[in-house]
Formats: structure tokens, C-alpha cells, sequence
């Protein structure tokens, strides 16, 4: 398909439904595996930018934002063993503010660095427009 709206079952074992521009997903899509991964959203020349979704097959799911097709920017992750984090990405990992929530409601708030949690805060800092 050269463009616009269709679906493609690849020899990969996934299947694409939505929009193409010049043989690329572009614009909203969605993917879906034969592991089980599902990934929805707005895909720009071949990879999802901007909101969407992934649920990977042990039952993971992340809502929020993506760049070139990773998690970065803003968004919460549920876990399979009932945690959640809410907070900010980079390079499909914790960086910045967020709150991890453990399956027992027990929070911890602050900064992450590379997946890691490295200073306790109470909240995010405001945006500071200049």
C-alpha cells in the first residue's frame, strides 16, 4: 500500500491497520504482534510519535507519550505485579519527576534518573514559561 488507509499482515507476524503515507504507518495506527504487544497511536514515517498506547504480552501496559518509537515525555506505566509509575520518560526509561505507586498503595514521589530513583519530592515543579 503506497498511501492511505488499509491493513497489512506482514511475514513478521504482526498485523498493521490505519493510515500510510509512501509505504510507511503514518498518522493513527495501530500494531498488532502475534506475542501479544499491541501498540496504538499517531505514526510519523514508520514509528509512533506523539500519545499512545503499547501493552506488552505479560501484561504491562503504558499510556503517554512516545519519540520515534520509544517511551519519552510524559506518561504512567502499569506493572504486572499491580505498581504503577506516573511521571516523566526518556529513552524508555524513568527520568525526571514521577510517582511510583507499589501494588499495596504505598507511594514514592521524585526524581529518577536512568530507571533509578535517586531524591524524594512532594511534587513536580511548575513550568516556568519564559
Amino acid at each position: 500500500m503506497s498511501s492511505g488507509y488499509g491493513r497489512h499482515m506482514s511475514n513478521d507476524n504482526f498485523l498493521y491497520e490505519g493510515y500510510w503515507k509512501e509505504d510507511r504507518y503514518h498518522g493513527e495506527g495501530k500494531l498488532v504482534y502475534s506475542t501479544g504487544i499491541y501498540i496504538e497511536g499517531t505514526f510519523v514515517e514508520g514509528k509512533l510519535n506523539g500519545q499512545g498506547k503499547q501493552i506488552w504480552n505479560d501484561g504491562q501496559r503504558y499510556t503517554g507519550e512516545f519519540k520515534d518509537g520509544i517511551l519519552d515525555g510524559s506518561g504512567r506505566c502499569f506493572y504486572p505485579d499491580g505498581s504503577n509509575y506516573d511521571g516523566f520518560w526518556v529513552d524508555n526509561k524513568k527520568q525526571g519527576y514521577g510517582v511510583l505507586t507499589n501494588s499495596d498503595g504505598v507511594k514514592q514521589g521524585g526524581d529518577w534518573h536512568e530507571d533509578a530513583f535517586v531524591a524524594a519530592r512532594e511534587a513536580a515543579p511548575e513550568k516556568v514559561i519564559a
